[in-house]
């Protein structure tokens, strides 16, 4: 997976402190000190490989980073936009859905709002929404400590909803 990285030309360590200054403030998709952690094991992991999730996580977050330039650069852009919706769609009916695919999630749909897609940022955050209900059924009878990440995850979602559809302030009824 971290080839794909590497092929995309990806900019690690720009697009994580990009990140950190720009989406995280206000759609923030990790605990800070988790965030702080997952970004050194990123950057660890991108020379000797490791959990595909990171990676895409990885690359979620250089595409909501990533700013208008040339038309090249938008053609890139969309084609990973449609790539990273069809792995959500695989991540999210798989066994394991973990914070990591609803954090991917979360960052697909703040890429949507950047773009004008608000149906699709819709139908990402309302599937992201679904996943986070399930995964803290679980997290309350197997690992009460997932509940602090879970709990910030909500109050993002609810700031993303914000975004999503400032019309309708009960859009995905968190």
């Amino acid at each position: 997976m971290y080839e794909i990285l590497d092929l995309a030309d990806v900019d690690l360590p720009a697009a994580l402190g990009e990140f950190s200054t720009c989406i995280q403030q206000w759609c923030p998709t990790m605990l800070e000190e988790s965030f702080l952690v997952w970004k050194t094991d990123l950057l660890q992991q991108s020379t000797r490989g490791g959990d595909p999730k990171n990676a895409l996580l990885g690359l979620c977050l250089w595409l909501v980073t990533r700013r208008t330039c040339h038309h090249q650069d938008h053609v890139t852009r969309s084609e990973l936009y449609r790539a990273m919706k069809q792995i959500i769609g695989l991540l999210q009916s798989g066994p394991d859905v973990g914070l990591e695919v609803i954090q991917i999630g979360m960052l697909v749909a703040v890429y949507e709002v950047c773009h004008g897609l608000q149906a699709q940022a819709f139908q990402t955050s309302a599937s992201s929404v679904a996943l986070l209900r399930m995964l803290e059924l679980d997290a309350k009878t197997r690992s009460p400590n997932m509940m602090e990440s879970i709990d910030w995850l909500k109050a993002s979602m609810l700031m993303l909803d914000r975004c999503v559809d400032p019309d309708n302030l009960s859009a995905l009824n968190i």
